[in-house]
């Protein structure tokens, strides 16, 4: 059961089970409520370029349809007849009872930042980006490849700088599995740092103004739940903005969410960059 907590929204996993004898299920969509408010991004929806792997087009596009019809009711029902407003919490949970064990939704977690009208569909796509795209898929978006590049080049400059691909328990592409709500969920980072004591670091490259931002936020928060000896300053995220973009009112917007879970580092001087991590890591 979803609990009520102090939280701004929380969204739900589309998942499919291509064979049920293996039970090896993939992310399929993102679900985001937020009090009353609710917006859904699924594998092969129009502007994605994430393919269904979802069997039959047939059963896929039934199910994608009925969860869209569910969400954009303005109240769902209770077998026992109790009805339940979109406002209220217990829409998410009586959503996730819309499943069926090859097609089902999970609960993927909470948002701790606030989402309303004017960020939901930036939040529902960042969050589809993150756990049903893959980088491969992301990085063919119109616009995308110069600035990964230019974040890329600019973040391993600051990190050979501080001589952390020099350490033995530094570690890239990192993958962890951390519980979040009621399932365990794989979280893939650029770089961490590891022990035999588990994460001792984890860093993100972030596109400050479309990729990342959200998801980041999220994961950020649910590995310093999972893991005590994870603090905010072991929580970094890498961004490139020039001097006129760090003046800018979305910029600084993000950057003080992320500041809020995690720590930025601005790599477009590497140089300083690479001072701060020496300062944070050692």
């Amino acid at each position: 059961m979803i609990q009520a907590t102090e939280i701004s929204a929380r969204f739900l996993l589309a998942k499919h089970v291509p064979d049920l004898r293996r039970m090896e299920p993939r992310n399929i969509g993102v679900i985001v409520w937020s009090h009353g408010l609710v917006r859904a991004r699924f594998a092969g929806d129009p502007g994605s370029s994430s393919p269904r792997h979802t069997g039959p087009n047939s059963s896929y596009q039934e199910w994608v349809t009925y969860w869209r019809n569910q969400i954009s009711k303005p109240e769902l029902r209770r077998k026992d007849g109790t009805v339940i407003r979109s406002d209220e919490l217990a829409f998410v949970e009586q959503l996730r009872t819309a499943s069926k064990t090859q097609y089902m939704l999970v609960d993927g977690g909470a948002l701790l930042d606030p989402i309303g009208a004017d960020n939901i569909d930036e939040a529902t796509e960042d969050l589809f980006e993150q756990l049903v795209e893959s980088p491969k898929e992301r990085n063919r978006k119109p616009g995308k490849r110069e600035a990964t590049m230019q974040l890329n080049n600019s973040t391993k400059i600051a990190l050979a700088k501080a001589r952390l691909f020099d350490r033995e328990d530094f570690r890239e592409r990192y993958d962890w599995v951390c519980p979040v709500g009621g399932t365990r969920q794989s979280f893939h980072f650029d770089f961490a740092i590891h022990t035999s004591k588990g994460p001792q670091a984890v860093f993100h490259r972030v596109q400050w103004n479309s990729d990342r931002i959200y998801s980041t936020a999220f994961q950020f928060d649910h590995m310093r739940l999972a893991h005590s000896q994870l603090t905010s300053e072991h929580c970094v995220a890498f961004v490139f903005a020039d001097h006129p973009e760090m003046h800018d009112e979305k910029f600084i917007e993000r950057q003080t969410m992320l500041n809020q879970r995690g720590t930025t580092i601005n790599v477009a001087d590497p140089e300083m960059a690479a001072s701060a991590l020496v300062s944070l890591i050692g």
